[in-house]
Formats: C-alpha cells, structure tokens, sequence
C-alpha cells in the first residue's frame, strides 16, 4: 500500500475534513440517517473538486459498541434501501443511473422478498423494504448545498445538472463568483 492513496469514497470513522470544505458544501445531509451519509458526503466533497486521501499510517481507534444493541436491526432496512436509492438519484451522472438503476433493483427487492415470503415470516422487514422502496424513488429528495462549480474526479468542470430534481443550489461559497 503506497503512503498515500487516493479514495473515491470514505467512512465517517476518521477522516479529517477542513472546515473550508464544510463550508462549500455544507454539513452530511441528517436525512440519510444511519446508512450512506458518509457516502453522499464523499461523493459532493469528489464533486466540488476535493481529493479524498488515506494515509496508511493514520490511526483511528474505535469506540466499542454499546452493548445490547442489535447491530443491524430489521428497522434499518427500510433507510439502507432508501437511502441507496436516494444516492443514485442524487449523484448518479446520467438518467439511466438515477433512475433506471433504482427501478431495476426495487423489482429485484420486490421478487426477491416475495420469493422468501418475508411477508408472512419477516412482516416488519418485508415492511421496511416496502418503505424504503418507495420512499426511494418517489419520495422527496433532500435539499442538498451544491456548489454551481462543480467538478469531476479528473478536475473538469461538470455543467450544473437540474435533471435529478430540485437541488438547492448556491454559488455563494463558489471562489469565483464575482468572475461570473
């Protein structure tokens, strides 16, 4: 592993962040609670030009998990399927990636809960993954800070994209805003 590696994704379980960067993208969207909001973080921060680095000689030590406490609840199905959906939708860099993607895997979540007649045996996880489903593809989308300059991994400009829906965008934290 080389010193330094570059990431296109992290764990909210140690990466140091600059608050400059905070400040142009705003804060992890509370929306996705529990699953993917490191996800989506990661992606905006890629998008607004930011590398994500690891350094193999960082440490990071782990709180242990309190006990008692299911670490992967039926409750959470319901958020992990929406959330997912929602990260398509949100980032996905064409139609067929937000949208189609998310048809095809809700018709595969659908056959596949069926088939193992979690209905009957497993109702509350058969009823999250009926809500997250839905909620996933059709429900409201959160209000995320984009900044209009956006970028792709390579560091080209990616043109600003209205096609996933309302987006709150803002250019007021966008370094050149009085070039424009």
């Amino acid at each position: 592993l080389p010193r330094v590696l570059e990431l296109a994704n992290f764990s909210f379980e140690g990466p140091l962040i600059p608050a400059s960067s905070i400040s142009r993208i705003g804060l992890p969207l509370s929306e996705f609670f529990i699953y993917g909001d490191d996800t989506e973080f990661a992606l905006r921060l890629r998008r607004s030009g930011m590398q994500l680095m690891l350094v193999r000689e960082a440490r990071v030590r782990r709180m242990p998990t309190a006990a008692g406490v299911p670490a992967n609840g039926t409750w959470k199905t319901r958020y992990i399927i929406r959330n997912s959906f929602w990260i398509n939708r949100l980032h996905g860099r064409n139609p067929a990636t937000r949208l189609l993607r998310n048809y095809v895997w809700a018709v595969a979540l659908a056959i596949v809960n069926v088939l193992r007649v979690r209905f009957i045996r497993e109702p509350e996880r058969f009823a999250g993954v009926v809500r997250g489903i839905a909620e996933g593809l059709w429900g409201r989308l959160p209000d995320v800070q984009w900044c209009s300059e956006e970028r792709e991994p390579s560091g080209e400009l990616r043109p600003p994209d209205s096609s996933h829906g309302h987006l709150n965008w803002t250019e007021e934290f966008c370094p050149d805003r009085e070039a424009r």
